[in-house]
């Protein structure tokens, strides 16, 4: 049968905020602004304090002749304390060193967010009263024979108000002490209190002194503002700015400003009436031939096949333009009174060029607005 892993114990908490101190500084970074707390926390207990609780638990054992569970055992450390820091805050590497006897190793164990370490220190692979006659010679002068567990941590900002919120966060320190009797006897877990250590002693406000510095962000055609400009003793991040692309940044002569430069994701579009020159190619065809740029063509009959097109250029499709041009034609019949035209159906290639870059995503979605009677405007894919 396996005796269950541990039972809580009813006693007083073992008072571990009288041996936990830390120690923490500032250090300022000029260029850019950085405010770093640096600390370290400090775990320093006397092995026979801490088991002097349960001194009669010990002798009781060590009467009976029996041993506590052993590492090779149970995966449950002996003595667990454990440094909790703030979500921001990193943990450096931990350290431990034992002056007592009844210590065989710690190790460490860091918590699944990266927020806490936990050190596990786990007791001699001895029986009770062989760990009694060392508790008994150290217990004399508990001062030579602690536990030192030493915890350094660190958080940077570049924000005077993330900051200030830093300075006033807080690391906290508690632990277990787990009891076995013996090998097969539940864990009795006994409590320690908690003890609560400013993240920053005296924090140093290395922004208050800082210069201040301005951000743009900029048209790099014109160079105005795509959007406020911000201050503060850092430049701000390059930003996304609709319909823009960042391009380049620089520095002003006294290395005080700092401007990034954006350029359009598309090009400029004249305004309505501003567009280019529309040219046009007018071309007919008599009997299947192909049509050719000409002023006059002569059919041998009434009933030879006229072909005529007509290939218009616009380099701006905004503003209704391409109606504009179809309704030149649609002014008609009286434009083509000269060449008797009956039951005639008129139509117009637009063939659309895009940059390189750029395609259709729907090309069969084309359409062209403003198309009047006797027009037909066919999308061919290109």
């Amino acid at each position: 049968m396996f005796a269950p892993r541990s039972a809580q114990a009813d006693a007083q908490p073992f008072p571990l905020s009288q041996y936990v101190s830390s120690t923490s500084t500032t250090v300022c970074n000029a260029n850019p602004v950085i405010t770093t707390y640096h600390g370290t926390v400090v775990l320093n207990i006397p092995i026979t304090a801490l088991m002097a609780g349960h001194e009669a638990e010990i002798r009781a054992a060590a009467a009976q002749g029996l041993s506590p569970m052993t590492p090779a055992t149970t995966t449950t450390s002996d003595i667990a304390l454990t440094v909790s820091v703030p979500q921001a805050v990193t943990l450096g590497t931990s350290r431990a060193k034992s002056t007592s006897s009844m210590i065989a190793y710690t190790s460490f164990s860091p918590g699944a967010d990266r927020t806490q370490v936990t050190a596990n220190i786990q007791l001699r692979d001895l029986n009770w009263q062989q760990l009694l006659d060392i508790y008994d010679a150290e217990k004399a002068n508990p001062d030579q024979h602690t536990i030192k567990v030493q915890v350094p941590y660190a958080v940077g900002t570049t924000d005077p108000a993330e900051a200030t919120q830093l300075a006033s966060e807080q690391v906290t320190v508690t632990g277990t002490f787990n009891f076995f009797a013996s090998a097969t006897a539940p864990a009795q877990v006994f409590n320690f209190d908690t003890k609560t250590l400013a993240l920053a002693q005296s924090p140093t406000d290395c922004f208050a002194s800082a210069p201040t510095r301005t951000t743009r962000w900029v048209d790099e055609e014109d160079g105005h503002d795509l959007q406020p400009p911000k201050t503060g003793p850092n430049f701000f991040h390059a930003a996304g700015i609709p319909d823009y692309e960042f391009s380049t940044w620089e520095l002003s002569s006294d290395r005080m400003t700092g401007i990034y430069k954006y350029k359009k994701v598309f090009g400029s579009l004249p305004v309505n009436g501003d567009d280019p020159t529309i040219d046009t190619d007018f071309k007919v065809g008599l009997e299947g031939n192909t049509p050719t740029q000409t002023e006059k063509i002569y059919a041998e009959s009434k009933d030879s096949l006229l072909t005529i097109e007509n290939v218009v250029h616009l380099n701006d499709l905004r503003g209704g333009r391409i109606a504009d041009v179809l309704q030149k034609y649609d002014e008609t019949p009286n434009a083509f009174d000269d060449i008797a035209l009956k039951n005639a159906h008129l139509g117009f290639t637009t063939q659309i060029t895009l940059p390189a870059q750029l395609k259709f995503s729907d090309p069969s979605a084309i359409s062209v607005t403003g198309a009047s009677q006797g027009f037909s405007a066919k999308d061919s894919g290109s």
